[in-house]
């Protein structure tokens, strides 16, 4: 999961339940981040991803916040992985749209 100024969802959050329960790992977990904590992207390089996780990131790229993804690094992760976009009001908060989220990742893994 890439958010916002390097931002990842680690254990004990919403994003981290709904991958676990659609079948994912969360590297973010892996690397030891408990809550939201920004990760550095060499960290992300070395973790090798399967999938990477955006939010509406690849919408709103001409925001300063956003603009990580430009990085040559990014662009070599993003070719090697699979890109998935889940809305974060599809998955940062509890309620029936969760759904959602578990939807596009179940269907993304078929």
């Amino acid at each position: 999961i890439y958010a916002p100024n390097g931002f990842t969802s680690g254990a004990q959050t919403m994003n981290n339940e709904v991958l676990e329960f659609a079948g994912y790992r969360n590297i973010g977990a892996e690397l030891g981040i408990t809550g939201v904590a920004q990760v550095p992207l060499e960290r992300v390089l070395l973790a090798k991803p399967q999938y990477v996780i955006f939010d509406d990131i690849l919408d709103n790229h001409d925001a300063q916040a956003y603009r990580a993804i430009t990085h040559p690094s990014w662009r070599k992760i993003i070719a090697a992985s699979r890109v998935l976009s889940i809305p974060a009001n599809r998955w940062n908060c509890a309620g029936s749209q969760v759904l959602d989220a578990v939807e596009i990742l179940v269907e993304a893994a078929s």
